[in-house]
């Protein structure tokens, strides 16, 4: 079993950092390496967040109560820190350029972070914009909408299409005049001051004979 570890200034904030490797043969591996390689690693975990300031554990506590009620993928962030998991950290999101967006929106806000990908803003502290935000990141379908179907023809439609306005007027007034007859033709030629005959050719003209 080997065991290195070596230090180097950290880009994002030049603190000092570390990395540790623990390895063995494959044919030695056993349930005690799995044991202890977990428990270093919780062991460096405990060790980084005690090392945190007070801002950088809020923001990580958000993130992590976040990741229980949502499988979507997450970023915790705020103008030093970028928190991201696996899924998140492989979209290629730009730490500063994400900041600058979302650093004063309210909790509930949405965001475009790409022509497919939106998130929700979940403020740390909706008192404090600099403690930070959570995002829920949502693919959007690229499936275009299907169109709805266009309404049915009916005679009555296709008819219109051939009626000049004018046309178009007459016919409701006439059609509007047997309704209220209630067929009556007589009724509906004196309602319109017209002669029954001129309402019979008109019927015929706009097809209402059969109203």
């Amino acid at each position: 079993m080997g065991l290195c570890r070596s230090a180097r200034p950290a880009p994002a904030d030049r603190q000092g950092g570390s990395v540790v490797n623990l390895t063995c043969r494959a044919n030695e591996a056993n349930q005690f390496f799995r044991w202890a390689a977990q428990s270093m690693a919780d062991d460096v975990s405990g060790a980084l967040r005690a090392d945190a300031t007070t801002k950088e554990r809020q923001l990580y506590d958000a993130y992590l109560a976040a990741r229980r009620h949502s499988s979507a993928p997450l970023v915790a962030l705020d103008e030093r820190t970028f928190i991201a998991d696996e899924l998140s950290s492989n979209i290629g999101l730009e730490h500063r350029t994400i900041w600058r967006t979302v650093r004063t929106l309210p909790s509930g806000s949405r965001i475009d972070l790409a022509p497919t990908l939106s998130a929700m803003v979940i403020r740390v502290d909706e008192h404090d914009p600099s403690a930070g935000a959570v995002l829920e990141i949502t693919a959007e379908s690229t499936t275009p909408p299907i169109p709805s179907p266009p309404p049915a023809l009916t005679s009555e439609n296709l008819m219109h299409r051939h009626l000049s306005p004018l046309e178009v007027a007459e016919y409701e007034v006439v059609k509007a005049a047997m309704t209220a007859a209630d067929g009556n033709k007589t009724a509906a030629a004196a309602q319109l001051e017209i002669s029954r005959g001129t309402l019979y050719q008109k019927l015929d003209k706009y097809r209402l004979l059969d109203h």
